[in-house]
């Protein structure tokens, strides 16, 4: 879902968001890095609604922090 302010000024292209994701698969945080701002707080916004397997590290449940990337066209 595009803001106002991005659908006024046709921003597109690619959105990278570092995130952290809890032992239970959720996303604690998210945070856009490199790409349009305008389109920042679409991309941070879609990625507090993912999901994710749970992290595990030999065996235990444990937190994991990654990118996912967003592709606004």
């Amino acid at each position: 879902i595009y803001t106002r302010v991005a659908k006024a000024a046709g921003a597109s292209g690619l959105v990278q968001v570092e995130v952290l994701i809890d032992v239970d698969g959720s996303v604690l945080a998210a945070r856009a890095r490199t790409g349009n701002k305008a389109l920042w707080p679409e991309a941070e916004r879609a990625a507090l609604a993912s999901r994710f397997n749970r992290p595990t590290v030999y065996g235990q449940p444990a937190r994991a922090k990654g990118f996912l990337v967003y592709r606004f066209g």
